[in-house]
Parts: structure tokens; sequence; C-alpha cells
């Protein structure tokens, strides 16, 4: 297995060049595995979270946190449009730790709920939008990723912030990549996080497939440029005075990188946009090594993924909406994706 090391300009860690020959993309495997679950009456998901045998499903546009039983039977809602407390303006996501809930809402608020999912209190950070993931570490602390508002303005210096559980900054950190710097929101940005078991605070960019991996302090441990199998890289600027339908075919030439979770200790899940739409499935799974970022296994799927249940070994997708008014899930173990 040949590798290829440089050394990156943003910290001491290594930037990896995995040069080994990538697996093909299997195109059939995960199009019929496992089972469907069908949310009734759910048409906008933001995001999923699975706890305590409940899945909890964000809905951006009815401004509410839904709940369903394993069997897709609506049993409840959490909060509402509004300004007060536990109300939301524009709900993200959804992430538990210690048994409490945390809404990430938009603008710049992480709603706090107990374990009776009764509202406990609001953490306000400083200027996050576009926040794409968050990722709860410890009682005392929790990172966001997504451009920040500086004195009024986007910052375009990093991508992902390390907040105190009172809302103080402790710790910006991965930097942006030129590209980003010169067009971003335009990218329609977003940069994805998710930690493991040893806390190690793993990110991409979704304009560039490279993978780094950052203790809970913000240090930087890991560098990875993933290069899987049929994988077109942003390769080139965009044209000068391009209109909106040519961003979006510009946009489109390349994969940009869509979500990144931890599977396992030794395994991340990346998904990627594919370029190609091969029967209208634009979404590819990667198996990612967390030691050298191989790819180990790539997978074409329906919808996105919407939530890793490491504990379980489940992996949930949120499958394409149909005209009928209602959500539904592709539920796949782990032991159907693992090479």
């Amino acid at each position: 297995m040949k590798h290829v090391l440089l050394i990156t300009l943003v910290g001491l860690a290594p930037l990896f060049r995995n040069s080994s020959a990538q697996p093909a993309i299997d195109r059939d495997a995960l199009l019929s595995a496992g089972e469907i679950i069908e949310l009734e009456d759910l048409l906008s998901v933001a995001d999923i979270a699975v706890h305590g045998g409940v899945i909890y499903a964000v809905d951006g546009q009815e401004k509410k946190v839904f709940k369903y039983s394993l069997d897709g039977e609506l049993v409840g809602s959490i909060g509402q449009e509004g300004a007060g407390p536990g109300e939301f303006a524009k709900p993200q996501r959804v992430s538990f730790y210690n048994n409490r809930m945390f809404i990430l809402d938009s603008p710049t608020k992480v709603h706090v709920f107990n374990t009776d999912e009764t509202f406990s209190h609001a953490i306000r950070g400083a200027g996050i939008v576009f926040g794409s993931s968050q990722v709860i570490l410890s009682d005392s602390s929790f990172v966001i990723s997504g451009l920040r508002m500086e004195n009024g303005k986007t910052d375009k210096g990093t991508l992902v912030h390390l907040y105190s559980m009172n809302g103080d900054l402790k710790k910006d950190f991965m930097p942006v990549s030129p590209l980003v710097k010169k067009y971003g929101a335009d990218l329609i940005l977003g940069t994805y996080c998710d930690s493991d078991r040893s806390q190690t605070v793993w990110c991409v960019d979704n304009t560039d497939y490279t993978i780094m991996g950052f203790d809970s302090e913000g240090s930087l441990l890991h560098s990875f440029e993933i290069n899987p199998h049929d994988y077109s890289r942003m390769h080139s600027e965009a044209p000068e005075n391009m209109r909106s339908e040519e961003w979006t075919d510009w946009r489109a030439s390349w994969d940009a990188v869509w979500g990144l979770y931890s599977l396992t200790e030794e395994l991340l899940l990346g998904q990627r946009q594919d370029r190609r739409r091969i029967q209208n499935r634009d979404q590819i799974i990667d198996l990612i090594k967390t030691d050298n970022g191989e790819v180990v296994a790539s997978y074409a799927i329906e919808g996105r993924v919407g939530f890793v249940d490491t504990a379980a070994e489940l992996v949930y997708f949120i499958l394409p909406t149909t005209e009928d008014p209602s959500t539904r899930l592709r539920v796949v173990s782990f032991e159907d994706i693992l090479p």
C-alpha cells in the first residue's frame, strides 16, 4: 500500500494523501438493505436523532421537534415557533448528551432540555451562521461548525468553533480553503463534524475532501486528503460574472461533501455528492480509515445520512421525499456496510 506524506501548514500534524487503489462504488448493496420506517405527516426534516427508543425529527418549517416511536408512530412534539423559552426561530440540529437534549437554533442559540424534556435554558454563542453541525463534547464544552460573524461581517478565517456551556467562545479552528475565502456562502458552504469515543473531533469542509481530526481543545491531530473511486475534487475557480443557473452547473461539476460521521474507532463515514447522478441516486457514502484516510468501501445511497447510532450499530438514511405527506427512513445495520 502506497501513501504520500506532506507537511501541512495548518498545524504540526502531517497531511496524508492515500495513493493506493480505491474500491469501486457498489451501486446496489444499500438500495434494498435494512428496513423502512415511515414518519407520518412530516415533510421537512433538517436532522434526526434516536435516543431512548424514540426518533427525534427536527422540522425547520414547522419550528418543532417531532417525536416518533421506532415503528414510525407520532408520539409527541417539542417546542414551537417564537422567541420565548424553548421556542425556535429555525431549528437545525438535535443532539443528546447525558440524557439532555440540545437543539441548535438559528440565529446563534442552543436550547437545552432536561431529561424529562422540559426546557432548561438557552446558550447564546458568538455569531455562528450557516451552522452545519453541533457536537457536544462534555458537560463543559461543545463545538459548532459554520462561518462566524465578527463585528457584523462574516469571518472567513475558520470553520469550527469551540464553546463553553455558558456560550463563551474558547477557540476557533480548522482554516477555510482559498476558494471558500473567495466565494464564501455562494458555494452553499457546509462544514461537518462528529466526535468519537476518544473525543477526537473529525471535520470536513464540503468544498474539499480533506478530513481533519482535532483534540477536544481544538489542536490538530490528523489530516487526510481523501481520494475515493471516481471522485471529482473542486478543480477550478468559477468563471467570472456567472448567472445563477451557471453557478448551479459549476457546483454540480465536482463532488461536494455533505456529511461526516464517526462509525467506529477505526472508521469514519463520509457522504459526498455524485455528480453523475446514475439512476437519480446522487449521494455516495465512503468508509474511511481513521489512521491513514484509506477508503475501504463506497456505496451509492438513496437520500442522505440522517443519524448514526453507534450504540445500536445502525445507520438511518433519510430517503427522498414523495408525494405522500410523510418522511421515510431506511435503517441499515453496520453489518450491511462494513467491509
